[in-house]
Formats: C-alpha cells, structure tokens, sequence
C-alpha cells in the first residue's frame, strides 16, 4: 500500500503513544460529561436560565460532544494502522 509519494506520520516515540493513549481514555469521559450536561441543561428546570441561553449552551456541549467523539475515533484509527505496522498515510 505505501508507494514513494507517501510520507510517514507515526514516529515510535513516547509522546505519540502517550497522546494517543490519552486520548482514547479522556474522549469517552468528556464525551459522557457533555451529552449529561445536555441532558442536565434541557430537562432540569430546576436550573434557573432563560430558554435561550439553555438552548445555547445545550448546543456548545453538543459540538464539543461531536469534537469528542472524532477525536476518539481518529485516534483509535491512527492507533491501529500504527500497531498493524502500517507507517503510510
């Protein structure tokens, strides 16, 4: 698969480890804590907000929900090609 015009985009060094290795613990944790502040924020009315400012920040967790989620599935992508020895982008 890997041909003179692909360049390599793993290194074997302990930050790409370690980076991704976080990555694919803390995703899922901030994943769970977003769609939960979701959920907090649209269905307690004990939180006293106004609707839109709700909505609003009900809409922000839900971007960073979705960033959290990408970053998860990038990373866990990037660390199989990287452990089936695959060194090609």
């Amino acid at each position: 698969m890997c041909n003179k015009n692909d360049t390599s985009s793993f290194d074997n060094s302990g930050w790409f480890i370690a980076s991704k290795v976080s990555q694919l613990i803390l995703a899922p944790l901030a994943l769970i804590l977003n769609l939960s502040l979701i959920a907090a924020l649209i269905n307690l009315k004990s939180i006293h907000l106004h609707n839109n400012l709700r909505y609003l920040l009900a809409n922000v967790s839900a971007c960073s929900a979705l960033a959290s989620l990408y970053a998860f599935v990038k990373s866990a992508v990037t660390m199989t090609i990287w452990l089936a020895g695959n060194k090609c982008k």
